[in-house]
């Protein structure tokens, strides 16, 4: 594995758990037992992902390693 992968990787990873922890305390308030932003985080993170993926894809700005992000 190359290291510009492995960079992708660890930038995904590491901007998807900062969203997950901040989005996770601002629904403290409204989530007593179910893991709110949790939930909210990985369903809005998928959707946005996809859509740019499909969009730099589609214009042609799509590399490979970006496809770890």
């Amino acid at each position: 594995m190359e290291l510009k992968s492995l960079l992708w990787i660890f930038l995904g990873g590491g901007l998807g758990s900062c969203l997950r922890y901040g989005i996770g305390i601002l629904s403290k308030p409204f989530a007593a037992t179910f893991p709110l932003g949790t939930f909210l985080t990985n369903a809005l993170g998928c959707l946005l992902i996809g859509m740019l993926v499909g969009w730099l894809n589609r214009v042609g700005y799509l590399k490979t390693e970006m496809t770890f992000f």
